[in-house]
C-alpha cells in the first residue's frame, strides 16, 4: 500500500502522524526534521569547485527562496537566469567575472543534479553566512 502526503497539509500530516503514534505533533516535527537533516547530510554532494559553490550560494542568496520542497526542480533555472541576467556593459556575465566559473559547465552540473541532491546544496548555501561569502571572495582575489 502507497502512502501519498500530497494532499494532506503538514499540519495534518502531523495530526495524523501524533494521534496514530501517541506522541505530540511538536515531537513528530522535530524528530522529522532531524531525520531529513541526516538524509541531506548523507546525500551524495553535486560535484562543485569552491568558486561554483561561492557563485552558487550569492546566486541563492540573492533568489527569493519558495516554501515548497517541490520547487527545488527550478533551482537549476534560477540559477542559470541569474547568471545569464547579470552582465556588465561589455557583454560578460559579472557573476561569472567575479568568480571564475564556466556557466554551462555549472548548469550542466546543477541540471543533472538529483532533487534531493539540490536541496542539500541549497541547505548548505543556507548555512553560509555573507560574511564567510565575502571572505572567500577576499581569499580569491588575494590569491590572483
Amino acid at each position: 500500500m502507497v502512502i501519498s502526503f500530497k494532499d494532506q497539509s503538514l499540519e495534518e500530516q502531523l495530526r495524523l502522524k501524533s494521534q496514530n503514534q501517541k506522541l505530540s505533533p511538536s515531537l513528530i516535527a522535530r524528530r522529522d526534521l532531524q531525520r531529513f537533516s541526516w538524509l541531506l547530510a548523507e546525500q551524495q554532494p553535486i560535484d562543485l569547485t569552491s568558486e561554483e559553490f561561492h557563485a552558487i550560494c550569492s546566486i541563492i542568496k540573492a533568489i527569493e527562496w519558495f516554501e515548497q520542497p517541490y520547487q527545488i526542480k527550478r533551482l537549476p533555472a534560477l540559477v542559470e537566469d541569474s547568471i545569464r541576467s547579470s552582465t556588465d556593459g561589455n557583454g560578460q556575465y559579472t557573476k561569472v567575472s567575479m568568480w571564475g566559473i564556466d556557466v554551462d559547465h555549472v548548469c550542466n552540473k546543477l541540471q543533472k543534479a538529483t532533487p534531493l541532491q539540490l536541496l542539500a546544496l541549497l541547505d548548505r548555501a543556507e548555512q553560509y553566512s555573507k560574511e564567510a561569502l565575502d571572505q572567500a571572495y577576499i581569499n580569491r582575489e588575494r590569491k590572483q
